[in-house]
Formats: structure tokens, C-alpha cells, sequence
């Protein structure tokens, strides 16, 4: 039980480490880089 426990809890660490959780989720930043234009904009743009 103990051993399972602990898996989980490392689990959960390395979710939060690549931000595979809602909370972490919101505190990870992306550069806004160069935006790609949709072809599906233009179509029906």
C-alpha cells in the first residue's frame, strides 16, 4: 500500500512538473511567436 502511495504521489508530481494539470495549466507561459494563417479564415472570411 505504502509503495502504491508513493507511486501516485510521484505520479501526480511529474503531472504538475509538465503541467498536466488544470491548476498548473494556467501558470504555464508560451511565447506568442509568429501566428499562422488559417486557410479556412480566408475561405470563409
Amino acid at each position: 500500500v505504502a509503495m502504491l502511495a508513493d507511486a501516485d504521489r510521484r505520479f501526480k508530481s511529474y503531472l504538475v512538473e509538465f503541467g498536466l494539470t488544470p491548476a498548473a495549466r494556467t501558470k504555464v507561459k508560451v511565447d506568442g511567436g509568429e501566428k499562422e494563417e488559417d486557410p479556412l479564415n480566408q475561405f470563409f472570411g
